[in-house]
């Protein structure tokens, strides 16, 4: 986040480079042929009960699969939370005023509408 408030931007070291390179050769001064290598791609996964995915409605799972936060639009939100101290749902209405170009995708037409009806 400090990086984003600094207006810094990160370097393209290239793809992740394998666990083998990172782990016993870029870690290992002693390496004879070290590998240009990105950083590793994390995952972010959303945890819910099955019996949701399997019973609830349909729009529910449809917003669980398609809902997805590009880094740049994250980072942004969490600058904007810290320089304002701003709650968790104050932040979550900044998002929604902000991006509807991103959650609106995760919703039906009709959601959306609804949404930004509220808003």
């Amino acid at each position: 986040m400090l990086a984003a408030q600094g207006g810094l931007s990160l370097l393209d070291m290239g793809p992740f480079g394998g666990n083998d390179n990172w782990d016993n050769c870029l870690m290992d001064p002693e390496c004879q042929d070290p590998q240009p290598s990105g950083w590793v791609v994390s995952e972010v996964t959303s945890v819910v009960a099955a019996n949701f995915i399997e019973n609830g409605p349909k729009a529910g799972k449809a917003y669980i699969e398609k809902r997805s936060f590009p880094s740049d639009v994250m980072m942004e939100m969490l600058v904007w939370m810290a320089e304002n101290q701003a709650s968790g749902e104050d932040t979550a209405y900044e998002f929604l005023e902000r991006h509807p170009d991103v959650w609106s995708q995760w919703v039906t037409p009709q959601g959306a509408a609804l949404v930004k009806r509220a808003l």
